[in-house]
């Protein structure tokens, strides 16, 4: 985990504290010797309280404390989600789609997706952050340049609240890509609001979670846990960065993503809302075929 941690209202209490010792010095050169009721007065304000503007820009200097943060490691973490068909999934996540598939075709015609044109595959994303609803993505492709993709969220309460979220519509975003889409990040913190969690998920997870939600089916790259099975990753590492000011990020690179790997990057404040997503292609090592040479040294 890497952190970064701002130095400029140290320097400016540096500057401050410097600044009154030189006025200090420069008064005391310009005034005679205190009197014994100064002296008294000094002895007494000895350990007092410091200045009250500079007491409140302390207080301020001090590194906040996020009352909700989202989570450390959670045992058996993975770096990517599981994916189901729908004859893979559960009976109780078929049944409850099944039920929710009028809301969802309704929902569908509203984005304007041709619902009944050509054969759409699902997929659902099995997310351990989110477990009181159900993702799942529909795909429909008619070939390169014309597929649709949407997302559709469905609570296990009965008297939640389906929603779609367009991803892509005949090869094109509806308003902004959806990583990135307001939309998306709007519902998202709807649904985790929905959650009620007791605990922070573990955060890599929660971000594939919000992934998955944008149509991707994320895999993210992670340093090796042991040195049996050490190995270089191709892409940036995933990390939870957190700022001084109590935001975390989560960063990390989808290397399953078609046509080249893509960095995430999710900003939370410091109560877990997600503010922001950026999505955008990452930079990878390439990994290249080194040939030795044998020379005889006489």
């Amino acid at each position: 985990m890497s952190m970064r941690i701002s130095t400029t209202a140290g320097y400016i209490l540096l500057l401050l504290f410097t600044g009154a010792g030189l006025n200090a010095q420069a008064s005391g050169d310009a005034q005679s010797a205190p009197t014994a009721t100064q002296d008294k007065a000094a002895t007494t304000q000895e350990g007092a309280a410091p200045h009250k503007g500079l007491q409140s820009l302390w207080h301020k200097s001090k590194p906040v404390t996020p009352p909700y943060t989202l989570g450390g490691v959670s045992a058996g973490r993975k770096h990517m989600l599981e994916f189901r068909t729908q004859e893979e999934m559960s009976n109780a996540d078929r049944e409850l789609l099944l039920n929710a598939e009028g809301t969802i075709e309704e929902r569908a015609r509203f984005n304007d997706f041709a619902w009944n044109e050509g054969q759409w595959s699902l997929q659902q994303a099995v997310c351990p952050a989110l477990p009181k609803h159900l993702i799942v993505q529909f795909t429909r492709n008619h070939g390169k340049g014309d597929v649709s993709v949407f997302t559709a969220v469905i609570p296990r309460d009965p008297q939640g609240k389906i929603r779609v979220i367009p991803v892509e519509r005949r090869g094109y975003s509806l308003w902004s890509p959806a990583p990135v889409n307001q939309i998306t990040i709007n519902t998202f913190n709807r649904i985790r609001a929905e959650e009620k969690a007791t605990t922070p998920p573990d955060w890599l997870t929660l971000g594939l979670c919000y992934a998955s939600m944008a149509g991707a089916r994320p895999k993210a790259d992670l340093i090796a846990e042991n040195q049996q099975s050490e190995t270089m990753p191709m892409g940036q590492p995933a990390t939870l960065v957190m700022e001084k000011d109590g935001r975390e990020e989560i960063e990390f690179v989808d290397m399953a993503a078609l046509p080249k790997p893509m960095h995430w990057v999710m900003s939370f404040d410091m109560h877990g809302k997600l503010l922001k997503a950026t999505h955008k292609p990452a930079a990878v090592l390439k990994p290249m075929k080194q040939t030795q040479q044998i020379v005889e040294v006489p």
